[in-house]
C-alpha cells in the first residue's frame, strides 16, 4: 500500500493510502472497451468466404453449400447463362473478417499504460527479452522494485510493528510451561518449549544417553550446535531478556536457495578442488530430492555436533591412559630395582666366597679345585670308577676331614678384597 498526501488538503495528517490496484483501473478501463470493440467489429463481418451470382451456381447448389465445410477438389459453375447465351461473371473468393486497427491499437497503448504505471514489464513479469545468461534475467526482473519498493518497504513496517506488539504480548500470554512450533527460514518446522519457570533465557535439553542418564552439551559448543543434535529440544523463558523483531520482505527462500546453488555451482565449476571443501554447501543449497543426504554423507566431521562429546571422550580415554602407564612405569622401576637388589646381594655373597677360597691352604685347595673342573666338564658331580683297570682316571682323594686350614691373610670374610697389583707392587681393590 502506498500512503500519499491528498491534493488540496494543508493537514499533513491526512493521508491518502492506495494500492497498486487503484491507478490501474483507467489503462485497464481502456482495454476493456477497445477489446471489446474489436471483437464485435469482427463479429459483425460476414463469414462467407465466395461471391458468386445465382446463374453461375445453378444446378451445382449443394456443392458449393458445403464449400466451408468439405475439402472438395473443385467446385463447377456455369460459365454461360442458357437463356441468353451470355457470359456470367466467375465466382470470386473474398477476404476473411478482419479486425479493426484503430481498436488494436487502442488495447496496445491500454496494455503500454498498465506497465507504465505499475512498473512491471514484461521482461520483469517473465517475458522472453534479449538477455541470455540467469544473471542478467535475474537483473532485469528486478528493476521493478525500483518503481514500486514503497510496497514493500510498508510490508516491511507493518511486520515489524506486529512483531512488536507479539512480543509485548507472549509473556503475559505463555505464562505457563507449553510446547509451540517454531518456523525456520527455510520453512522447516522444530518443536519449541515456552517455560516461564526456566533459569535462563534458552536451554537446549539432549536425550537420555545409553545410561539413562541426560546428556550433558559439550563445554564452549553454541545453542545453535546443540540444536543440531539429534533429539534435541530447545527451551525459552520469554520473560528473561529482550527480544526484537527483524522484518525480512526480499526475495523468498526458495529462490535464495536457487541463487545460492547457481553461485556455488559456478565457482565449483571455475575450481573443481573445492568440491572437497564446500561440496557439502553445493548439495545443501540444491533442490531435488536426496540433496540433503549427499550434503549430510560430504559434510565435514568438524561440524558435527557429535565431535565434541568424541573428543571429550578420547580425552577422559587419554587422562585413564597416563595414569595406567605411569602406574605400570612405577611398578617396572620397583622390579628393576629389587632386581638389582638381589644382584647386588648375589655379588657380596660370591665376594665372601672368593675372600674364604683365598685364604684356603693351597694343598688343601688343590683337590677342592679339581674336582670343581672335573663337574664343569662332566656336567655334574663325578663319580669314583668302580675298577681303576678300566682306563679311567683314579679317583681323587679327598683332603683332611674338617674345615679347610687358612692362611693368615688380612681379608676377613665378607669384607673387600686386596690383591697386590703384579705391575707397581699397589694393592688393587
Amino acid at each position: 500500500m502506498r500512503r500519499e498526501q491528498r491534493t488540496g488538503t494543508t493537514d499533513g495528517n491526512n493521508a491518502d493510502f492506495a494500492g497498486l490496484v487503484r491507478f490501474l483501473i483507467d489503462p485497464q478501463r481502456m482495454f476493456n472497451y477497445t477489446a471489446s470493440a474489436f471483437v464485435e467489429s469482427v463479429a459483425l463481418q460476414t463469414k462467407a468466404p465466395w461471391l458468386a451470382c445465382a446463374e453461375a451456381i445453378e444446378g451445382y447448389e449443394q456443392q458449393w453449400a458445403g464449400a466451408n465445410t468439405s475439402n472438395a477438389a473443385y467446385l463447377p459453375y456455369n460459365a454461360v447463362d442458357h437463356d441468353t447465351a451470355q457470359a456470367v461473371p466467375t465466382p470470386t473468393r473474398i477476404e476473411p473478417p478482419t479486425g479493426s486497427t484503430g481498436h488494436l491499437q487502442g488495447m496496445q497503448s491500454a496494455d503500454q499504460w498498465m506497465q507504465m504505471v505499475t512498473g512491471q514489464y514484461q521482461a520483469e513479469m517473465g517475458a522472453p527479452g534479449n538477455e541470455k545468461s540467469g544473471a542478467a534475467i535475474q537483473q532485469r526482473q528486478r528493476q521493478s522494485d525500483t518503481a514500486n519498493y514503497h510496497y514493500t518497504d510498508n510490508q516491511g513496517m507493518a511486520l515489524r510493528y506486529i512483531g512488536r506488539l507479539l512480543i509485548g504480548a507472549i509473556p503475559k500470554v505463555y505464562d505457563t510451561q507449553r510446547a509451540v512450533q517454531s518456523l525456520g527460514m527455510d520453512g522447516t518446522q522444530t518443536g519449541v518449549v515456552v517455560d516461564p519457570s526456566l533459569q535462563q533465557s534458552a536451554a537446549v535439553a539432549l536425550p537420555p544417553g545409553s545410561n539413562g542418564q541426560p546428556q550433558q552439551p559439550p563445554q564452549g559448543m553454541s545453542l545453535a550446535k546443540q540444536r543440531q543434535i539429534e533429539g534435541a529440544i530447545l527451551a525459552i523463558n520469554p520473560t528473561i531478556g529482550r527480544y526484537d523483531v527483524e522484518a525480512d520482505v526480499g526475495p523468498a527462500f526458495a529462490t535464495r536457495r536457487q541463487d545460492a546453488f547457481n553461485a556455488l555451482t559456478q565457482i565449483v565449476q571455475a575450481d573443481p578442488q573445492l568440491m572437497g571443501q564446500i561440496g557439502d554447501l553445493v548439495f545443501l543449497s540444491a533442490d531435488f530430492p536426496l540433496a540433503d543426504e549427499i550434503a549430510d554423507r560430504l559434510k565435514p566431521a568438524s561440524d558435527d555436533p557429535r565431535l565434541g562429546q568424541a573428543q571429550q571422550m578420547i580425552q577422559q580415554l587419554r587422562d585413564k591412559s597416563a595414569d595406567i602407564q605411569i602406574k605400570a612405569a612405577t611398578q617396572q622401576h620397583t622390579k628393576v630395582k629389587d632386581a638389582m637388589a638381589a644382584d647386588t646381594n648375589q655379588y657380596k655373597a660370591e665376594t665372601d666366597r672368593m675372600a674364604a677360597i683365598g685364604s684356603t691352604d693351597p694343598d688343601a685347595l688343590r683337590v677342592l679345585v679339581h674336582q670343581l673342573v672335573s663337574e664343569a666338564l662332566s656336567g655334574g658331580p663325578q663319580q669314583p670308577p668302580a675298577d681303576p683297570e678300566d682306563g679311567a682316571a683314579p679317583a681323587i682323594q679327598d683332603g683332611p676331614p674338617g674345615p679347610l686350614p687358612r692362611l693368615p691373610s688380612s681379608n676377613p670374610p665378607g669384607g673387600e678384597i686386596h690383591a697386590p697389583n703384579p705391575i707397581n707392587g699397589a694393592v688393587d681393590v
